[in-house]
């Protein structure tokens, strides 16, 4: 049979076309599918990274560990609401003393007037005295003394007074404002520091709720970094189907350039070689057939997969934001709640141990101001002496004078008199000033006792608070950066694998080259068939048997297999095996991992 040279030329240059297009298309999908694995890599490692730091997240979050940092606090906050119960009962103590301090000052304002009518009254009796002595015939030089004694001890009797007036008001003074600041305290501590108090401890019962659900969802976060790490491993491992793709692609352009060589290029029986280019180019289109499926559904598997793991990083930023303390950003964790709940009422405890401070002081001062009084009052026991010692002389001038000295010894009598209301009066204002004094001291005793008591107990609890703050501190300070990396280098790793998956475009590639070279086989094939049809089973077995020994895999042998078969071999192999238009995934052989 006479062939056209032509033809053998064209399919020679076709098929050696084919063969580096082949080649170029494993070539620059083995480039690609590098690069794509260099990518993946990086996404295991960074994965693997964010699974260690949500292991960590764990360990930081364990719930032993805060449920003993947070009965520490519940203990703490108790000892600190007795602490204040203690301290509002001082200062109502306080209170109620200085309210009958108060009281008593009163008292003595009243006695104070008391020494003013006789004052007043000695002016008249100083006056009288001069009256009546001017009546007296005889010489009254010592009436005059008398009467100008009187005036000088009204006067003396109104300075003294004036001074004790001015204490009492400056210890009126002291004392009220004692007893405004402990009505502020009293008012500050039953409202703003309870409140602080009773937020802080309800914020102890939210947080043990709250971590109990986030030492769960961390659990729950570590569990899903580590399969976002699995998933990534395993898309990575399954890129391996494409050195089985390469090899598959390898094997045809290797059979195309064997028939160029050993076959066209002989063309000593013409009928033979096309019979055989028929049969070698039909063979190899069915090589390339399932290898395009196959590398299309594993590329779109990848893809698939690594949307699913971006997917998944996503749901795992959702849940650090959740632990962070809630979906809100802005809002305040509880930690950082409790913290400013304990310092504030540290202040406040600091705070009442000053004011208690402060009220010793105030007794103190209010101690001094009446030991001045009290000197006054010794004052008055010298004028009550003075004006004895004046009744008495009045007296005695009286009686010398005889019965024109009566009416000078009438005022004798009143002088006398006066002299015993001044001696009340200073009895009562001593007792007034003792009682005040007895009340000052009780009071600052009590204070003082309770002061150093407080003051130690302070102390404690400042000391007992610090190491509890270092260790929720502690956890703050570390799972604050954890959450924060988490949800920063899994936002940037979903992020990536997004543009990663949007730039995967080499199955189109894949699938329009596979497409261009089952077209130019087809070609060929329909021309062989024009020129020599009818190609027997046991002719197309015989012609591909050589190519039995370059096949690596199981698929290879079994799509051969079903072409050179028989027809009942092909319809029992196409039962077995899929024959050539379904291949099943365990084709490759047990060493292959298909996607």
């Amino acid at each position: 049979m006479d062939i056209d040279k032509q033809v053998w030329r064209a399919w020679k240059d076709t098929l050696h076309k084919l063969g580096r297009d082949l080649r170029a298309l494993a070539t620059s999908s083995e480039n690609e599918f590098l690069s794509i694995g260099a990518r993946l890599n990086d996404f295991n490692g960074r994965a693997g990274l964010i699974s260690k730091m949500s292991s960590s997240l764990v360990e930081s979050m364990s719930e032993t560990e805060l449920c003993t940092i947070i009965e520490g606090f519940r203990e703490l906050l108790s000892r600190m609401n007795h602490y204040l119960e203690e301290t509002e009962g001082v200062f109502e103590n306080c209170a109620e003393i200085l309210q009958e301090i108060h009281g008593i000052i009163g008292d003595i304002s009243g006695h104070v007037t008391g020494f003013r009518k006789i004052a007043k009254i000695l002016r008249i009796l100083s006056t009288s005295t001069k009256i009546e002595s001017s009546q007296l015939s005889q010489d009254t030089n010592g009436f005059i003394t008398i009467s100008e004694d009187i005036e000088r001890l009204a006067v003396l009797i109104h300075s003294r007074f004036a001074d004790i007036i001015s204490n009492a008001e400056s210890l009126r003074a002291l004392v009220g404002k004692a007893l405004v600041k402990m009505r502020e305290f009293k008012i500050e501590q039953r409202g703003k520091v309870q409140t602080i108090l009773e937020g802080t401890q309800a914020t102890l019962e939210s947080l043990t709720e709250k971590n109990k659900a986030s030492s769960a969802m961390a659990y729950e976060l570590s569990a899903e970094s580590e399969s976002v790490s699995r998933n990534i491993g395993q898309v990575v491992a399954s890129m391996q189907f494409h050195d089985i793709t390469r090899q598959q692609i390898e094997h045809v352009e290797e059979a195309l350039d064997k028939l160029c060589r050993e076959v066209i290029d002989d063309g000593s029986d013409p009928v033979r070689a096309v019979k055989e280019t028929g049969v070698i180019c039909a063979l190899q289109k069915a090589q390339l057939m399932p290898v395009r499926e196959t590398f299309i559904h594993a590329v779109e598997d990848i893809i698939g997969s690594l949307n699913g793991v971006s997917s998944n990083i996503l749901d795992m930023y959702q849940d650090v934001q959740k632990i962070a303390g809630g979906e809100d950003k802005t809002s305040s964790s509880f930690l950082s709640k409790i913290e400013s709940g304990v310092s504030l009422i540290i202040a406040s405890l600091k705070k009442n141990a000053e004011a208690i401070s402060e009220l010793f002081a105030t007794m103190g001062d209010l101690i001094t101001t009446i030991g001045t009084m009290s000197g006054f009052v010794l004052n008055i026991e010298e004028i009550g002496s003075e004006i004895e010692l004046i009744a008495l002389n009045a007296r005695v001038k009286a009686g010398n004078s005889g019965s024109k000295g009566a009416p000078l010894g009438v005022i004798a009598e009143a002088i006398q008199k006066l002299s015993l209301d001044a001696l009340l009066q200073k009895a009562e204002i001593s007792n007034e000033l003792q009682r005040i004094a007895s009340s000052a001291e009780r009071l600052q005793m009590n204070i003082s006792t309770r002061m150093d008591g407080q003051i130690a107990e302070t102390d404690t609890m400042l000391k007992d608070l610090d190491p509890l703050t270092e260790r929720l501190s502690g956890i703050n300070e570390k799972t604050s950066p954890l959450l924060q990396e988490i949800e920063r280098a899994g936002w940037a790793l979903a992020n990536d694998i997004e543009h990663a998956v949007l730039e995967i475009g080499i199955q189109e590639r894949f699938a329009e080259a596979i497409d261009t070279a089952v077209d130019v086989l087809d070609s060929i094939i329909r021309e062989a068939h024009d020129l020599v049809p009818g190609t027997s089973d046991d002719e197309k077995a015989e012609i591909a048997r050589y190519l039995e020994s370059h096949y690596t895999m199981e698929l290879e042998r079994n799509i051969h297999t079903s072409y050179t078969s028989t027809g009942s071999e092909k319809a029992r192999h196409r039962g077995d095996a899929g024959g050539i238009e379904g291949v099943s995934e365990t084709a490759f052989g047990d060493n292959v991992e298909l996607f």
